[in-house]
């Protein structure tokens, strides 16, 4: 930390806590190189001793504050700030004749990186974890890219009360995880220091630096990069919004948001980048997708302009295979006889994307489903996150940079219709599905980051079941924005799937793809749960649930009530596993409905 401290001599200041001159102090977020949002009210905040009076100088404008007799102030500037690349001082202080000042400011967009250890992984991780080299020379250094990293920590939350002063401390965890303790001070993206903060989210600046550059424009970006790995949704929600919506509390519960969240509270940020999801791998679908519900909204009314904040969300992707492996734990995708929910990655991306078609105000789901090369057999973490950056970039494009005719999302499955002839019709999203084609992605190599990649093989990944329990691998053709399956054996097919109960994976490399769906903009198809289809003759769903819970099955006992992604119809989902009532009813699926 680089902080001026003006009173005749120099404090040296050892911890990440807060900047002080005597009793005058700042909050740790408040440091040498940070970048302030443009375009929105910011506000500061620090200690002092009682009754002092505060003043906050940037950017030819002052803020005015009275320390209370709990010794903090925290002020607000009336007017928001423009952008700006030129470094500015902001200057604090008060009627006891102290003074601290913090350089090199800039003025831009930031954006709040945050989930779990595929957002916290660098470009550069010891030996066991090295982006490909074209990954770190797309990474080029930049004074124009500045970020603070969140050091890892939930000890100091453990009681159940929000830090809401300063940031953690910067320390390990523990001798086993170091690299999840490191913390780091505002910092340029430039040299040996950029390998303190998330590589998705780098390379998400690095893209929208240069798509602004493209127009003339020179947008400092900052980044707050708060992530642990091995967390669960409920860590990163506060205690008290968990209970407003039904959940009793339990250990573990807002452990990261007391400790990650609550300190920048009073911060300002442009969007919000979320790569979560493992951890959460054994919760019920339908609970998970409620619960990324309450994350969203939570964050758009603390942090929200008007109610609404960008929330660009990464879908779960698929671990790594070896030869000798085949499958792995957390991945093994049930035999269409083994329907119940249990710890498995493909619950989550459904519920991924239930949460993405049901979502309001600006948001979007990378689908990395086809991101190959990960660090190892059975590991769920892709060497290359340059896609994974590209992918979530190109949202804030559309939504916050008003980029118009940008293809931002693969197909996105809307019907699925029997027809006369027994073949089924599948149906996308308006505008979701040109150009569809079978392709892979294909891995950053020396000379060019992971790009995609046409193929005319067929189209793999989709299934037909009939209602004696059958299923077989479909063959899918492309007709226009539309895809028809067929598949040998099943004549009055009722119910299909995408990529669900197959491995998405053969092997490590791009060749191992068994989902090879994509539009013509290379953006790829979400896998899709088992789903019934609707009758050509009729224009109704065939009775088909997909699963009904045992009792005493869910836990906690709660129930939610959430809108079905595919028909906007009301389903009421009984997770306590008593029998349903007449208000409620069994729990089928997010999109399945009899």
């Amino acid at each position: 930390m680089r902080l001026k401290l003006l009173l005749g001599v120099v404090f040296s200041v050892v911890t990440a806590f807060a900047a002080v001159a005597g009793d005058l102090a700042v909050s740790s977020y408040w440091q040498d190189h940070m970048v302030l949002q443009r375009d929105n009210p910011i506000t500061v905040w620090g200690k002092d001793a009682a009754g002092r009076s505060v003043t906050v100088s940037f950017a030819g404008q002052t803020a005015n504050a009275v320390t209370g007799s709990d010794g903090f102030w925290e002020t607000t500037f009336t007017q928001p700030f423009a952008v700006s690349t030129t470094a500015q001082t902001l200057t604090i202080s008060d009627n006891g004749g102290e003074t601290l000042e913090i350089a090199d400011v800039l003025v831009g967009d930031v954006f709040l990186a945050a989930g779990q250890s595929n957002m916290d992984r660098t470009l550069s991780f010891n030996t066991t974890f090295q982006e490909p080299q074209a990954v770190k020379d797309f990474c080029r250094d930049d004074d124009g890219i500045r970020f603070i990293r969140i050091a890892r920590s939930a000890e100091n939350s453990r009681s159940g009360e929000e830090q809401l002063f300063d940031l953690p401390e910067i320390k390990a965890v523990n001798d086993g995880i170091k690299y999840y303790g490191w913390g780091h001070d505002w910092a340029v993206a430039a040299g040996d220091a950029k390998n303190f903060v998330s590589s998705v989210a780098l390379n998400f600046a690095r893209y929208i630096r240069d798509s602004q550059a493209a127009k003339g424009q020179d947008l400092p970006i900052g980044i707050i990069h708060a992530s642990s790995g091995g967390t669960a949704i409920r860590q990163w929600i506060s205690s008290s919004v968990l209970a407003e919506n039904g959940y009793t509390p339990a250990t573990g519960d807002a452990w990261y948001w007391n400790s990650m969240m609550a300190p920048i509270l009073r911060a300002k940020f442009r969007a919000v980048l979320w790569y979560q999801g493992c951890s959460d791998a054994e919760m019920d679908p339908a609970q998970y997708e409620d619960l990324m519900h309450i994350l969203v909204q939570d964050r758009r009314n603390r942090w929200g302009d008007h109610g609404d904040l960008p929330f660009y969300a990464v879908q779960i992707g698929t671990p790594g295979y070896g030869p000798s492996t085949g499958t792995m734990t957390l991945d093994r995708y049930p035999a269409p006889t083994l329907t119940k929910t249990g710890s498995n990655y493909a619950h989550i991306r459904e519920a991924q994307r239930c949460w993405d078609a049901t979502e309001t105000g600006e948001h979007g789901l990378a689908v990395i489903v086809d991101h190959v090369n990960c660090m190892g057999a059975e590991d769920l973490h892709p060497v290359d996150k340059n896609f994974v950056g590209r992918r979530l970039s190109l949202f804030a494009r559309r939504d916050i940079y008003g980029e118009t005719g940008l293809q931002v999302e693969g197909p996105v499955f809307a019907r699925a219709v029997r027809e006369t002839d027994g073949k089924v019709r599948i149906s996308f999203k308006p505008g979701t599905a040109k150009g569809l084609t079978s392709g892979r992605l294909k891995m950053a190599g020396e000379l060019s980051v992971s790009r995609f990649v046409k193929e005319s093989s067929p189209i793999k990944g989709f299934a037909l079941g009939d209602a004696a329990g059958n299923w077989k691998d479909a063959e899918a053709t492309v007709d226009g924005e539309t895809i028809v399956l067929a598949a040998e054996g099943i004549s009055n097919p009722t119910k299909f799937h995408y990529g669900y109960w197959c491995i998405t994976r053969t092997d490590n490399t791009e060749f191992g793809q068994r989902l090879s769906l994509y539009n013509g903009d290379g953006l790829p198809l979400s896998p899709l749960a088992p789903m019934s289809v609707e009758d050509a003759n009729t224009g109704t769903k065939t009775a088909d649930p997909v699963f009904s819970p045992e009792p005493g099955f869910f836990s906690p006992s709660t129930n939610v009530t959430l809108a079905c992604a595919t028909t906007g119809a009301t389903i009421h989902y009984t997770l306590d596993g008593t029998e349903p009532t007449a208000s409620s009813t069994a729990y089928a699926s997010p999109i399945a409905i009899s």
